[in-house]
């Protein structure tokens, strides 16, 4: 039996495959197989609290990316699998300079962000041919989609319910957000007013016996002419997605996202307020230890980019 993978197709086109790999009772890989020539492909990284960067490879070879899980001796990883169209024979082996990623958690509480890829309209000529093996997405006219790892039945769950605005910003908060911490830069940058507006569509599905997959789809007022894949660390993402400092007026104080969402919020018995209270918390101190050991590059990129009054309001909550 084939193994089963998502097939991406924009109007009808085939874009791209997402298969999954190796895998336990906690986490899983996943290769992901551009269905175009690799001089059509460009490959960015986002390093923590850092300019997104492009990531230079052969583009004479066949490319395949393969998202590998962490295991007893080595952290979770990026390759860049570059494959001889001659004698399709592996050339090289090359990993992303991401070191902070976390395995993809089969089990996970909240969507995990992966990556983001951006389509030129006219990319592909290939009609999409139906497999039985293959969950399609298909996003129409839009031109960027981001990636979310989710536990299997999360499309069923009553996550929308118990964390509504998690998943508000979640769905319109584009993933470099999740490396920086650039609120302004990137809060709801996925449905900013722009002429003409962005729209965003969240689809979500099943893919295997263990795993989903959340999709947003896009389409910016922007024209790509490669398919360009973006990979971030992640390691911070949900110390940045409830530690978001919000108020609904003038008068409120400031909270965190996650406060407003456990007390207010019929989901949740004390113990359960309890538990996420101490997760949260956790994901702060190590937040806060990555902003340490950065030497002030977290500090710098809000001044860069003149955030400066916004980094006081986030820095002083942390503090607390």
């Amino acid at each position: 039996m084939k193994e089963k993978c998502i097939a991406i197709t924009k109007k009808g086109y085939d874009i791209l495959r997402i298969i999954e790999l190796e895998r336990n009772e906690k986490e899983c890989g996943f290769k992901i197989c551009p269905l175009t020539d690799a001089k059509n492909v460009d490959i960015y990284y986002l390093k923590l609290f850092s300019d997104v960067e492009l990531f230079p490879f052969d583009k004479n070879k066949r490319l395949e990316i393969t998202y590998h899980r962490s295991n007893n001796e080595e952290p979770a990883k990026i390759h860049l699998k570059l494959i001889d169209n001659a004698n399709d024979k592996i050339f090289n082996y090359i990993t992303l300079p991401l070191d902070k990623i976390i395995s993809p958690n089969v089990n996970t509480e909240f969507p995990i962000p992966l990556f983001q890829v951006a389509i030129p309209d006219n990319l592909s000529n290939k009609k999409y041919q139906k497999r039985k093996n293959h969950l399609q997405f298909e996003i129409e006219d839009n031109n960027v989609i981001e990636i979310f790892l989710t536990k299997k039945d999360f499309i069923n769950s009553s996550f929308v319910t118990k964390w509504p605005k998690t998943d508000l910003l979640l769905f319109s908060t584009s993933i470099e957000y999740y490396a920086t911490g650039l609120t302004p830069k990137y809060v709801k940058n996925n449905i900013t007013p722009l002429s003409p507006s962005p729209k965003t569509i969240c689809m979500s599905a099943n893919v295997t016996n263990d795993i989903g997959i959340r999709i947003n789809t896009i389409r910016r007022n922007k024209t790509y002419s490669k398919l360009e894949f973006l990979f971030i660390e992640n390691i911070a993402y949900l110390a940045f997605l409830e530690g978001l400092p919000i108020k609904y007026t003038l008068n409120e104080s400031w909270v965190k996202l996650y406060e407003d969402e456990l007390y207010n919020n019929k989901h949740f018995n004390i113990k359960e307020k309890h538990k996420w209270e101490n997760t949260f918390n956790e994901e702060f101190k190590k937040l806060n230890k990555l902003i340490v050991d950065s030497n002030g590059k977290y500090e710098k990129q809000f001044i860069k980019y003149k955030l400066r009054e916004q980094f006081k309001k986030i820095s002083s909550k942390d503090s607390k």
